[in-house]
């Protein structure tokens, strides 16, 4: 329940398919945590289903031990990229070729803005023990994951 296809690609140097399919939990989607880091992945080879690996959680019950227990708002988008700015800033001119010493970050403010492709609040098993809402934004080609609850910036990766 909640399977769906999240990408899906081609190769044609061994003739094989690979299908990348995610899932949600209380309707939101898994985040994944690298490129091309999918809880499901199958490989189909002249129409043969050669590889089914998978790494799926289940909802059980909301955690009373957690350190969010007692959250009750989320942090905006805004504010996630605005804290994190040093770091998101430091990315986006280093992925394309900006950065000198004399750049100004904060002239980037409004165009870092600007590149953002997606937003997606979704979840990351945190611990083995429980999950977390994040939010997933997508900045010129470049995934970030904020915890949504404190707005750090937990992860990024191209």
């Amino acid at each position: 329940e909640g399977l769906f296809l999240e990408k899906y690609l081609y190769q044609p140097d061994d003739k094989s398919y690979y299908f990348f399919f995610n899932y949600r939990i209380n309707s939101f989607a898994i985040a994944e945590m690298a490129s091309e880091d999918y809880p499901i992945t199958v490989v189909v080879k002249e129409n043969q289903v050669v590889s089914v690996d998978k790494d799926v959680k289940r909802y059980v019950d909301v955690a009373e031990d957690t350190p969010y227990k007692n959250s009750e708002t989320l942090f905006t988008i805004d504010d996630c990229i605005t804290n994190n700015f040093l770091e998101v800033s430091v990315y986006y001119l280093q992925d394309n070729n900006l950065y000198d010493q004399k750049t100004d970050p904060m002239e980037f403010f409004f165009p870092i803005r600007s590149e953002i492709e997606s937003v997606d609040l979704r979840y990351y098993g945190e611990t083995v023990d429980y999950m977390i809402p994040v939010w997933q934004v997508v900045i010129d080609e470049r995934t970030y994951i904020f915890n949504a609850y404190d707005g750090k910036l937990i992860k990024t990766y191209r």
